[in-house]
């Protein structure tokens, strides 16, 4: 199961590979036992049960302690943040929206963490799973759309769209709430940087810069 031929970047900065057959994801997460089981209980435990249509967790194989690896059966899809499709943004807000009023929430959802296969998505790196609010899920999307678009500004109208496909798609209801949480983990956010070396106190600046003009 451990032969691998190739590595994607699924759920923030988490590695994980495709076996060699292409029938499983291993993710592999030195030093963070505690975050891996917590993952794979809450993946055995909701996989399939979402009662959302065309939306669910990706289906859990087997976690290793000893050897620091969890197995989830590979998706041959698109990470969402690759897709830029404002037609499919769109769908995700409502299904998202349909997965929060069953009472679910990802708690750390960001737009790597979503992969789309043949009209399906499927939510990856659950470790927090119902841990925060719906809202949080908001943000964090919120979050990683103004991140991938300062990664790649040539696409930054393209991100922007289907920002606002997902908002439309998914009906936010308390924009108030939502602009206060965003602003806190933004925040949150640039003053980590600060603790991180010259470049990414750079990187705070140029942020910081770009939200004063409102761009993020």
């Amino acid at each position: 199961m451990l032969n691998r031929i190739k590595s994607v970047i699924i759920g923030g900065i988490n590695f994980y590979y495709i076996t060699t057959n292409r029938k499983y994801f291993i993710k592999i997460c030195k030093g963070k036992e505690e975050w891996m089981a917590k993952e794979y209980s809450n993946l055995k435990k909701y996989w399939n049960k979402l009662d959302v249509e065309n939306f669910q967790l990706i289906e859990p194989i087997k976690y290793s302690k000893k050897n620091e690896f969890l197995a989830t059966r590979f998706i041959d899809g698109k990470k969402l943040a690759n897709l830029l499709e404002p037609k499919i943004f769109n769908e995700f807000g409502k299904k998202l929206k349909k997965f929060h009023e069953k009472g679910f929430a990802h708690s750390h959802l960001e737009l790597q963490d979503v992969l789309y296969e043949n009209g399906k998505f499927y939510l990856s790196d659950v470790p927090f799973f119902g841990d925060w609010s719906q809202l949080h899920d908001l943000v964090t999307i919120k979050m990683s759309f103004n991140m991938h678009r300062l990664k790649s500004p040539w696409n930054w109208h393209k991100y922007n769209i289907c920002c606002k496909e997902f908002f439309r798609g998914y009906k936010l209801e308390d924009s108030l709430g939502f602009k206060r949480d965003y602003d806190y983990s933004l925040n949150v956010r640039m003053n980590i940087l600060l603790m991180n070396g010259v470049f990414n106190k750079i990187k705070r600046y140029i942020m910081k810069l770009i939200k004063k003009f409102g761009l993020l």
